[in-house]
């Protein structure tokens, strides 16, 4: 309930329409329903002193992650609470929805003295499909933030939030059990990675899950390393290039370019079908296992073609390619230099 002094002091009408909901011409929400009352102090009412502040409750329920809708219900007069973690500079970016008008609050970032000052208000008008808000505000520090949801009027308020941020997607994404990508390189005899548990009954390939980024390793375990992951896609950018997944870096020289050079000369391209597969299927081009001897364009079994290897073999013959032109350019101009002087005339004695 209400207690604001400052409310005794409004008018029957405005009284009647914090009580009741849709009032207006042809069942409009009336605009009066979305007038502050009076003797609320909106900057207060997320301080942590008491169980109520300023007439109006505040529950602290949870937390808001980004793409994860949370629904729930106020009791009547009564906010409830989410935080939100944010960086500096991100700009959280909500939408609500409402099963009446409601108020939008939010607070922060949070300090050892409460939770800072009010950032944004904003009520939920009603639309084609009921009541909705969109509520962004600019992080100025690193911190958390609070986000409050509720009504001052003596009714129950339900409603649905969205978090996303700013040049993020991550409106309603469905997580589900992927396959990750595994080691850039498939052993034959290759243990499973370490510290990842084995999956539930309920963690299957397809199925849908709830913590981006979990992992699980299926009973009897997958090849090349690789685990279920709980993801928003199937990963495909899967060759891992960054330093901290590798050892013994080596980077070539002039003659290791090379030798990888004549190598890929050496090798045979050709087009072809596949056994598989309808018989109007077109052309590949590529090139047949038995014909080649490098290693670094075969997996360890050599059955497959290490894709990430062989082109790898094809930036070492470009840059050897480069290098010959570079110095081909460099022989021209010292022979050019060479012809203008022997025919440039002769001064007469």
């Amino acid at each position: 309930m209400l207690h604001a002094p400052g409310l005794m002091m409004r008018s029957m009408q405005n009284l009647v329409l914090l009580a009741v909901i849709g009032i207006g011409c042809g069942g409009e929400q009336a605009e009066d329903e979305y007038i502050t009352p009076a003797g609320i102090d909106e900057a207060g009412l997320a301080e942590e002193k008491s169980d109520s502040v300023n007439g109006v409750g505040l529950d602290i329920k949870g937390r808001l992650s980004c793409g994860l809708r949370v629904d729930g219900g106020t009791r009547p007069g009564r906010f409830n609470g989410y935080t939100v973690e944010a960086t500096a500079g991100q700009r959280p970016d909500l939408a609500v929805r409402t099963s009446a008008a409601g108020r939008v609050l939010v607070y922060g970032p949070r300090t050892s003295g409460g939770w800072g000052r009010l950032l944004a208000s904003q009520w939920s008008r009603k639309d084609a499909s009921g009541f909705s808000a969109r509520v962004r505000w600019t992080a100025q520090a690193a911190g958390t933030y609070l986000v409050a949801v509720g009504t001052y009027a003596p009714r129950t308020l339900d409603y649905s939030v969205d978090l996303a941020f700013e040049g993020q997607t991550c409106w309603h994404v469905a997580l589900h059990w992927y396959t990750s990508c595994g080691t850039p390189v498939c052993f034959e005899t290759q243990p499973p990675p370490a510290g990842v548990p084995v999956c539930t009954a309920d963690q299957m390939l397809g199925t849908s899950c709830g913590t981006e980024g979990q992992r699980c390793l299926p009973p009897g375990g997958l090849d090349c390393g690789r685990t279920l992951v709980c993801m928003q896609a199937q990963p495909t950018l899967c060759p891992r290039s960054s330093a901290r997944y590798k050892q013994g870096i080596n980077y070539l020289d002039a003659a290791e370019k090379a030798r990888f050079y004549s190598e890929l000369l050496g090798i045979k391209l050709a087009t072809y079908k596949y056994n598989f597969g309808p018989m109007d299927q077109p052309d590949r081009l590529g090139f047949i296992i038995e014909d080649t001897r490098s290693e670094v364009a075969l997996d360890p079994s050599k059955t497959q073609v290490d894709v990430y290897g062989y082109a790898s073999m094809a930036v070492a013959a470009l840059q050897v390619q480069a290098q010959q032109i570079d110095d081909l350019k460099t022989e021209v101009k010292r022979l050019q230099q060479q012809v203008s002087r022997a025919t440039r005339p002769r001064a007469r004695p």
